[in-house]
Formats: structure tokens, C-alpha cells, sequence
């Protein structure tokens, strides 16, 4: 399918993406800041530092097909010294205010890819992505790479998905 983020590689700005109260988000040159290149199309990231409680930068409102499956894949950079271990990248759908996907951010200080396929609940016609950095304030995430697309199933006669991999990577 076709792609449904805006700017997901932040070469320019970081256009299509909003701060949440006590969020600061950034964009930056990971080659000089985590100093570990992203791997991405450049080397331009989003960085996004907890500044309080339930900070989180997301993404403009993206129309969806509710029972459509999506795949969704990001990069992401956690350093070590970030306090907290409960950071995530999230879908949330907008329609019927609740999160669809967390993805928790585990590894540190490595780039580390991650995919996922999700379905979108009855009535959902609208979602947003999230990147919520570790909770304490001062924690960072770094992000690079998100792309999100319908996944096309091809002949739907032979075409099968089973549980985990419309969760688990």
C-alpha cells in the first residue's frame, strides 16, 4: 500500500509531528547526536526528550480502513543513561480512544529496527503514531525510519496470518 506517514525520515523538519505538553522534540543529525548513525535514508532523526508526565510527540491524523491490516516499521535508539524503562512507540486510534500497539523500546544504545502488523478495530477510522520517550524527566528516545502501510495480502485463497505476526516482530 501506499505510504501513510508524513516525514517519517525528518530529512528536512519535523513537519506532520506534534509535542505533547512536557515533550521536547528535536531534530538532529545522528552522527553526531546519539554520535551512531540511524541507518535511515540520512542521518536525520527525531529526538525526543521527557520533559514530565505523559509526554509523547505523535503524528498528524492518519485515515485508515477499520478491519484493514497495517504494517508499521521504525528504528529507534535508547541510550543507556536514560533512567526509566518504559518508553514506547504507539498506535493509538483516535476513533475509539484507545491505543491499538506498544512497542517498547528495550535495546540500548544500538539502533535497533523493529516491524509489526496490527488489524484496526471495528469503527476505527483514524489513528495517530506516538513516540513516548522513558518517563523520567531528561529520558530520551531517538527515531528514525517509520513508515506505515495497508498490507496487501495478494491472493486472499493463499494468504494466511497467524496470531504472532500481526503483533510480534
Amino acid at each position: 500500500g501506499s505510504e501513510l506517514i508524513t516525514n517519517g525520515e525528518f530529512t528536512t523538519d519535523l513537519t506532520g509531528w506534534t509535542d505533547t505538553a512536557n515533550c521536547n522534540s528535536t531534530r538532529v543529525d545522528s552522527a553526531s547526536d546519539p554520535a551512531s548513525e540511524s541507518g535511515g535514508s540520512d542521518n536525520y532523526v527525531i529526538k525526543v526528550v521527557d520533559d514530565g508526565a505523559a509526554a509523547h510527540v505523535d503524528t498528524d491524523a492518519i485515515t485508515v480502513v477499520a478491519g484493514k491490516v497495517y504494517k508499521c516499521t521504525f528504528k529507534y535508539y535508547r541510550p543507556s543513561t536514560n533512567t526509566a524503562d518504559d518508553g514506547q512507540f504507539r498506535i493509538y486510534d483516535n476513533s475509539n480512544t484507545s491505543t491499538i500497539v506498544n512497542k517498547t523500546f528495550d535495546d540500548e544504545n544500538a539502533w535497533t529496527s523493529s516491524s509489526f502488523y496490527f488489524t484496526t478495530p471495528s469503527g476505527c477510522t483514524s489513528i495517530d503514531v506516538w513516540i513516548l520517550p522513558d518517563t523520567t524527566t531528561g529520558d530520551t528516545i531517538y527515531v528514525d525510519a517509520i513508515s506505515l502501510k495497508e498490507a496487501r495480502m495478494g491472493n486472499h485463497g493463499t494468504t494466511t496470518f497467524y496470531g504472532d505476526e500481526l503483533i510480534g516482530e
